[in-house]
């Protein structure tokens, strides 16, 4: 199993769940051999190049969102999207 050979992990399944449901809340169903494929494309990927791919191959809209949080410390957690070119100018 892929689990055990350790190509695949239970945050990556759960990613894959998650783009799944939502194919599904909008009407689109995907194949298992689809889903296999997918599964394939994100062997041995980090989160980060597992969530590219997952946002690639279910045509997942482009985040617009931010999101702030105060942490115990006094300091403010800052997350948001940006384009890569957003991104590139950033570094």
């Amino acid at each position: 199993m892929k689990i055990e050979a350790g190509s695949l992990n239970l945050s990556q399944l759960t990613q894959v769940q998650k783009a799944l449901q939502e194919s599904k809340k909008q009407g689109e169903v995907i194949s298992s051999n689809k889903t296999a494929e997918i599964l394939e494309k994100i062997m041995h990927k980090n989160t980060f190049d597992t969530q590219k791919t997952l946002a690639l191959d279910f045509d997942q809209p482009i985040g617009t969102s931010e999101k702030i949080s105060p942490q115990k410390d006094n300091s403010v957690r800052l997350e948001i999207c940006m384009s890569q070119e957003q991104y590139r100018e950033l570094l």
